[in-house]
Protein backbone atom coordinates (compact mmCIF):
# COMPACT_ATOMS: atom_id res chain seq x y z
CA UNK A 1 0.00 0.00 0.00
CA UNK A 2 1.66 3.41 -0.81
CA UNK A 3 0.01 6.89 -0.50
CA UNK A 4 -1.77 7.82 -4.09
CA UNK A 5 -3.57 11.31 -4.01
CA UNK A 6 -4.48 13.67 -1.48
CA UNK A 7 -7.65 15.35 -2.95
CA UNK A 8 -9.26 19.06 -1.81
CA UNK A 9 -12.67 20.13 -2.69
CA UNK A 10 -12.56 23.85 -4.48
CA UNK A 11 -15.11 26.02 -5.29
CA UNK A 12 -13.12 27.32 -8.34
CA UNK A 13 -10.44 24.88 -10.41
CA UNK A 14 -8.50 27.51 -12.22
CA UNK A 15 -7.88 29.70 -9.19
CA UNK A 16 -7.18 26.75 -6.79
CA UNK A 17 -4.46 25.24 -9.39
CA UNK A 18 -2.76 28.39 -9.69
CA UNK A 19 -2.68 28.57 -5.73
CA UNK A 20 -0.96 25.09 -5.49
CA UNK A 21 0.69 25.88 -8.55
CA UNK A 22 2.76 27.72 -6.32
CA UNK A 23 4.22 24.24 -5.05
CA UNK A 24 6.14 23.43 -9.00
CA UNK A 25 4.32 20.34 -9.43
CA UNK A 26 5.53 18.68 -12.33
CA UNK A 27 3.04 18.66 -14.30
CA UNK A 28 -0.99 19.56 -13.91
CA UNK A 29 -3.60 17.62 -15.97
CA UNK A 30 -7.39 18.76 -15.65
CA UNK A 31 -10.07 16.91 -16.91
CA UNK A 32 -14.08 16.31 -16.44
CA UNK A 33 -15.64 13.21 -14.90
CA UNK A 34 -19.27 13.43 -15.77
CA UNK A 35 -20.50 10.90 -14.29
CA UNK A 36 -19.28 11.98 -11.26
CA UNK A 37 -20.56 15.79 -11.75
CA UNK A 38 -17.03 17.16 -11.23
CA UNK A 39 -14.17 18.55 -12.90
CA UNK A 40 -10.81 17.41 -11.36
CA UNK A 41 -7.16 18.64 -11.68
CA UNK A 42 -4.35 16.40 -10.78
CA UNK A 43 -1.18 18.08 -10.01
CA UNK A 44 1.77 15.64 -10.10
CA UNK A 45 4.18 16.06 -7.08
CA UNK A 46 6.67 13.00 -8.40
CA UNK A 47 5.50 10.10 -6.00
CA UNK A 48 2.58 12.04 -4.90
CA UNK A 49 -0.34 13.46 -6.11
CA UNK A 50 -2.69 16.59 -5.18
CA UNK A 51 -6.25 16.36 -6.75
CA UNK A 52 -8.65 19.69 -6.84
CA UNK A 53 -12.10 18.72 -6.92
CA UNK A 54 -14.96 21.00 -8.30
CA UNK A 55 -18.80 19.84 -8.80
CA UNK A 56 -20.00 20.73 -12.15
CA UNK A 57 -23.70 21.17 -10.61
CA UNK A 58 -25.87 21.72 -7.39
CA UNK A 59 -26.16 17.83 -7.25
CA UNK A 60 -22.32 17.23 -7.05
CA UNK A 61 -21.28 15.27 -3.86
CA UNK A 62 -18.28 17.72 -3.75
CA UNK A 63 -20.80 21.21 -3.90
CA UNK A 64 -22.86 19.52 -1.08
CA UNK A 65 -19.74 18.47 0.95
CA UNK A 66 -18.78 22.54 -0.03
CA UNK A 67 -21.62 23.68 1.58
CA UNK A 68 -21.55 21.69 4.38
CA UNK A 69 -17.53 21.78 5.02
CA UNK A 70 -16.23 25.21 2.78
CA UNK A 71 -13.23 24.38 0.77
CA UNK A 72 -10.40 21.51 2.00
CA UNK A 73 -9.53 17.92 2.56
CA UNK A 74 -11.72 15.62 0.77
CA UNK A 75 -10.07 12.53 1.31
CA UNK A 76 -7.12 10.69 1.32
CA UNK A 77 -6.47 8.15 -1.11
CA UNK A 78 -4.11 4.48 -1.04
CA UNK A 79 -2.68 3.04 -3.80
CA UNK A 80 -3.43 -1.12 -2.84
CA UNK A 81 -2.48 -3.87 -5.62
CA UNK A 82 -5.13 -6.15 -4.10
CA UNK A 83 -8.87 -4.18 -3.84
CA UNK A 84 -10.76 -7.46 -2.83
CA UNK A 85 -8.30 -8.46 -0.08
CA UNK A 86 -8.62 -4.83 1.59
CA UNK A 87 -12.39 -4.98 0.45
CA UNK A 88 -12.67 -8.31 3.06
CA UNK A 89 -10.32 -6.34 6.03
CA UNK A 90 -12.59 -3.97 5.79
CA UNK A 91 -15.67 -5.69 5.83
CA UNK A 92 -13.74 -8.32 9.07
CA UNK A 93 -12.86 -4.94 10.85
CA UNK A 94 -17.07 -3.48 9.79
CA UNK A 95 -15.74 -0.37 8.56
CA UNK A 96 -18.82 1.16 6.29
CA UNK A 97 -17.85 0.55 2.62
CA UNK A 98 -19.48 3.60 0.56
CA UNK A 99 -18.98 1.95 -2.67
CA UNK A 100 -19.02 -1.25 -4.56
CA UNK A 101 -15.75 -2.59 -6.35
CA UNK A 102 -17.69 -2.23 -9.43
CA UNK A 103 -16.84 1.45 -9.37
CA UNK A 104 -14.42 3.00 -11.23
CA UNK A 105 -12.61 6.55 -11.32
CA UNK A 106 -11.91 8.87 -14.11
CA UNK A 107 -8.94 6.43 -15.13
CA UNK A 108 -11.08 3.52 -15.35
CA UNK A 109 -8.70 2.29 -11.77
CA UNK A 110 -10.98 0.13 -9.79
CA UNK A 111 -11.60 2.06 -6.47
CA UNK A 112 -14.01 2.14 -2.99
CA UNK A 113 -14.43 4.99 -0.29
CA UNK A 114 -14.23 3.64 2.81
CA UNK A 115 -16.83 6.23 5.36
CA UNK A 116 -15.20 9.00 7.73
CA UNK A 117 -16.83 7.62 10.59
CA UNK A 118 -14.74 4.43 10.32
CA UNK A 119 -11.52 7.06 9.97
CA UNK A 120 -11.65 9.88 12.33
CA UNK A 121 -13.54 12.10 10.15
CA UNK A 122 -11.47 11.46 7.54
CA UNK A 123 -13.03 9.76 3.71
CA UNK A 124 -10.88 7.10 2.81
CA UNK A 125 -10.01 5.44 -0.57
CA UNK A 126 -8.40 2.96 -1.74
CA UNK A 127 -7.83 2.22 -5.64
CA UNK A 128 -6.26 -0.61 -7.31
CA UNK A 129 -4.23 0.66 -10.34
CA UNK A 130 -4.59 -0.26 -14.10
CA UNK A 131 -1.42 -2.14 -14.97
Amino acid sequence: MNLDHIAIAVNDIKQSSKLYGFLQPDNIAFTTFISEDVKIAMLNFGNIKLELLEPLSDNSTIKKFLNNNGPGLHHIAFSVSNLNKYIDLAKEKNFKIIDSISDVDHENNKMIFLHPKSFNGVLIELIERNK
